[in-house]
């Protein structure tokens, strides 16, 4: 379970930097149920707390430490996320909820 949920936030955080450079506005009137809801908001706090404000520390709270990597290109775990992830920089504070989404459409890679 916590690896197909990791693999959804690995590809939307690639997706996401998508978003950022075409300018593509995130849908505001879309019709989710509350699950769907529920797992926007895990995306959002895992790109908010790991990726933009880098606190690798946290990766355990989003992903299972015997998590697969389908990547040829990186081992699994999430002792591998963590070590890339900590290679970004510095660590930032954490961003407010509030503006999860206008955060992430105003996300560019050297956020990242």
């Amino acid at each position: 379970m916590k690896a197909r949920l990791f693999a959804l936030l690995f590809a939307v955080s690639l997706s996401v930097t998508g978003f950022a450079q075409n300018k593509t506005p995130l849908p505001t009137n879309a019709k989710m149920t509350a699950q769907e809801k529920k797992n926007l908001q895990l995306v959002l706090d895992w790109w908010r707390e790991v990726l933009q404000a880098r606190h690798v520390e946290l990766v355990d709270k989003y992903a299972d430490s015997n998590l697969i990597q389908h990547n040829p290109n990186f081992g699994n775990g999430t002792a591998v996320l963590k070590q890339l992830f900590g290679q970004r920089g510095a660590v930032n504070p954490i961003p407010p909820s509030a503006g999860s989404r206008r955060s992430i459409k105003n996300v560019s890679l050297h956020q990242l």
